[in-house]
């Protein structure tokens, strides 16, 4: 093997490495309040979903429909100031029943990912 070809395949090698830890880089929810699959006695005042790396804001959001997949008009969806990994939503009074969660983030990877989960208000 000459020169040229070790070098090349180096390069192929190191750019593979590369490429395997930027797709192993999205961002990936850590835990949410309220819990997937929860039975609440009372509803929540917000949805708080903690990924495992900063969120970019412009491209995040979380909606709550009712379980016949009506929106309930909460309040825009927003990073905390603290701890931009975290995104929040701030809920209005919940009645009884299943709601589903719809969240699309955007990560420091530029990689778009969603999710949904429901939880119960009893």
């Amino acid at each position: 093997m000459n020169r040229l070809h070790r070098l090349l395949l180096t390069a192929l090698v190191a750019g593979m490495a590369f490429v395997s830890e930027v797709a192993w880089a999205h961002a990936k929810l850590q835990n949410a309040t309220p819990a997937s699959g929860a039975t609440l006695e009372s509803p929540p005042r917000e949805i708080s979903l903690h990924f495992n790396e900063k969120l970019e804001g412009a491209f995040s959001s979380v909606k709550v429909t009712t379980s016949a997949g009506q929106n309930i008009g909460a309040a825009t969806s927003h990073l905390d100031s603290v701890k931009p990994s975290i995104l929040r939503l701030d809920l209005p009074s919940l009645k009884q029943g299943t709601y589903g969660v719809h969240w699309a983030v955007v990560g420091q990877d530029g990689h778009r990912i969603k999710g949904e989960y429901n939880f119960t208000v009893k």
